[in-house]
Formats: C-alpha cells, sequence, structure tokens
C-alpha cells in the first residue's frame, strides 16, 4: 500500500515528504568521521540555533554631554537604546552607531534625547546611512535597522 504522505518523488530516487520531524534523518558528509553519516533534524536544527545571533532585548546606553560632543555608542551587535540627557538644547553633535565590524543584520539602535539637538550628523566605520534625520526633538524617539547586504544603517 502506498504512503499517503508521500506525494512525488526526486529523480525516481527519493520520495518526497511535505513535512518532517525532529527524528527524521538528513544524510551528511561529516569532515570529523571522514564518511557519510545521518544526523536527526532535532540536533541540526541546535546546532544551526547556535550559529544565529538575533540581538533581542535592547541595551541602555547613556551620554550628557554638556556641549556638542561627539556621543560614541559601544561597539557592540547588540540592540540599544541610547538615552541623552543634555543639561539643554544642544546646537550641533555627533552620534556614532556601532560600524560594520561590530554591527549584525537586523541590528537596532534607539535614541532619545531629552532636549532638542538642533544639528546631528551620524557616523559609523563603514557605514552608510539613510534617511537621517537633520535633528532630533526632545522625547521625540528615533530609530534605526543595520542592513548588512547595503553595510547600511536606516531611519525605521
Amino acid at each position: 500500500m502506498a504512503n499517503p504522505f508521500i506525494t512525488q518523488s526526486f529523480n525516481n530516487q527519493l520520495p518526497f515528504v511535505p513535512t518532517v520531524s525532529a527524528g527524521d534523518l538528513i544524510p551528511i558528509s561529516s569532515q570529523d568521521m571522514g564518511v557519510f553519516a545521518f544526523v536527526n533534524m532535532g540536533t541540526l536544527a541546535a546546532y544551526i540555533q547556535t550559529l544565529i545571533t538575533l540581538p533581542t532585548e535592547f541595551i541602555q546606553q547613556f551620554a550628557s554631554p554638556l556641549t556638542g560632543a561627539l556621543m560614541v555608542m559601544n561597539q557592540t551587535s547588540d540592540n540599544a537604546w541610547l538615552v541623552i540627557s543634555p543639561l539643554g538644547t544642544i546646537a550641533t553633535s555627533t552620534i556614532q552607531l556601532p560600524g560594520i565590524d561590530s554591527a549584525i543584520d537586523g541590528q537596532v539602535v534607539q535614541l532619545t534625547t531629552t532636549q532638542t539637538i538642533t544639528a546631528v550628523t551620524f557616523s559609523a566605520t563603514g557605514c552608510a546611512f539613510s534617511g537621517v534625520p537633520a535633528n532630533i526633538t526632545a522625547l521625540l524617539p528615533r530609530r534605526f535597522r543595520f542592513c548588512k547586504v547595503f553595510n547600511t544603517w536606516f531611519l525605521v
């Protein structure tokens, strides 16, 4: 009797299975063993998870510039929230986001200031910017997301 889950074959050699489970086996070429072997989907999924580094929470960073000083964010691959709390309005300032060596695809940086920054520029080593604001209004958060394909921080 034919298996109802097998819907088609690949080169008439391997049956097609529309769903997989953690116990299903996948053939691999093992460099450690020097032979072909099998690995189950659960083991493969756990291994792939160790290779994925997605930032999850926002790490808070703080800056309290007295004047329009350069504010350098920690060069980290974590999502970050920079809280800027100057004593008063800042005429001009530069904010440096994580550069190409530490930023990861999809990383988010959020900026919040307690005072208006009248003219702001952004920098990040080896990165471009798209849609950057000319100023930052007090208590109006700005959020950037890094895209590794373009090596660009996008205003989102």
